[in-house]
């Protein structure tokens, strides 16, 4: 894991987390820091559940850079929340999705 957030996604006054996720040496030593995903947990009772695919679109890619920092905000003041890497502004390894209707859309 490389970065975590806490968002009420969906509007439900619970709030999701969302962990970036990068390769990891444990069982391939070449896959150190390689690719990015995210995984979106939800509260279940005591416990959480993984419902990634019910909140973000594009949310793997096993072979591009890692996402470093992410945070979730209107960076732009539309009036719409973005979750965005910050490790990478103004780069070709730049990932930004606008949150529409409680789903993350790459844009």
């Amino acid at each position: 894991m490389s970065d975590f957030t806490f968002y009420d996604l969906d509007g439900d006054n619970s709030e999701e987390i969302i962990l970036t996720r990068t390769g990891d040496s444990r069982t391939d030593s070449n896959n150190f820091y390689v690719g990015w995903s995210i995984q979106i947990l939800t509260k279940d009772g005591t416990s959480y559940i993984d419902q990634t695919s019910n909140f973000i679109n594009n949310s793997y890619d096993p072979t591009g850079s890692w996402i470093e920092w992410a945070i979730i905000s209107d960076k732009d003041n539309d009036g719409k929340l973005e979750y965005f890497n910050t490790g990478y502004p103004n780069t070709p390894d730049y990932l930004e999705w606008e949150l529409n209707d409680g789903v993350l859309i790459r844009q």
